[in-house]
């Protein structure tokens, strides 16, 4: 594993790799990007196989408040057309990087929930880079439309919980936190013609 801390350091490393593994005579292994694999992971777990884009993913520690322990869980924040996920993510199956399509489950999905079933927002940037969400109703699971050329998902209303609902999304870069800020804004915007409460402490 080669840790870079920059997408462009990246690239150039996959490069040049593929260069020098294309100037063998018998390839021994295959290249491709992590970020790829995690794509057709999530696609076959998580969506059903169906092709959908993804806006925005990003690893945070979640909380919510209908769960006993008050804990802080590592989860993967994904947004993709007007819904949050959140996924458990089994990182130890890269410890043999021989993940495919017969490889036990990946993704898991935790929870998710509608953009539009978020009724406010407040953002702690500072200190805790934390957003908390009042939510309408969220669900366990999530039901792949069988329309996937306009790359739609929806919940599963058998087991959709409602009430008074907080999920905590606590980030580890101020700069993901403002992009998931600025790209929910936007989404519940396109997608409701109520206003979406936010408020921002310092």
């Amino acid at each position: 594993m080669f840790l870079t801390r920059s997408m462009e350091k990246s690239r150039q490393l996959l490069c040049t790799l593929q260069v020098v593994d294309s100037n063998e005579t018998c390839s021994k292994c295959s290249l491709r990007s992590l970020e790829q694999v995690q794509v057709e992971l999530f696609e076959k777990h998580i969506c059903g196989g169906s092709k959908i884009s993804i806006f925005q993913y990003s690893l945070v520690l979640f909380w919510r408040n209908n769960i006993e322990d008050e804990l802080w869980l590592s989860r993967s924040l994904f947004v993709i057309g007007g819904h949050l996920l959140v996924c458990i993510e089994d990182f130890m199956q890269f410890s043999a990087l021989s993940i495919d399509a017969s490889s036990s489950t990946y993704f898991s999905l935790d929870s998710c929930c509608s953009i539009t079933d978020v009724s406010e927002m407040v953002i702690e940037a500072r200190e805790s880079q934390c957003v908390t969400l009042a939510l309408v109703r969220a669900t366990s699971e999530l039901c792949p439309s069988a329309n996937t050329d306009k790359e739609q998902v929806g919940l599963d209303k058998e087991k959709t919980a409602s009430g008074s609902l907080t999920w905590k999304l606590k980030w580890f870069s101020e700069e993901s936190l403002f992009k998931f800020v600025a790209l929910f804004k936007a989404i519940h915007a396109g997608a409701t013609m109520s206003p979406l409460p936010v408020r921002c402490i310092s």
